[in-house]
């Protein structure tokens, strides 16, 4: 692999992990934005306190190693011409 290369797959690397952990932190919101809705008074810190994506991290980390890879990938073999 040439230098070139290395540093695309980091940066897609990086890249698509700071996307899923943001995901997963718009996930973990749910509760939050749900209580609000009903009418609950939530201050700025309790909202915080919901986020919590370090148990994401070895699922993140997977998906984005595998979603790196494919998008390094040349040939794409999963377009067929009719």
């Amino acid at each position: 692999m040439t230098t070139n290369k290395i540093l695309r797959f980091l940066k897609d690397l990086t890249l698509i992990f700071i996307i899923l952990l943001a995901c997963f932190a718009v996930f973990d919101l749910y509760a939050p934005i749900k209580q609000l809705i009903s009418g609950a008074d939530l201050s700025f810190k309790e909202v915080l306190a919901f986020i919590n994506v370090k148990p994401y991290f070895p699922a993140a980390i997977g998906a984005s190693v595998a979603l790196a890879i494919r998008k390094g990938r040349t040939g794409n073999v999963s377009r067929q011409s009719d």
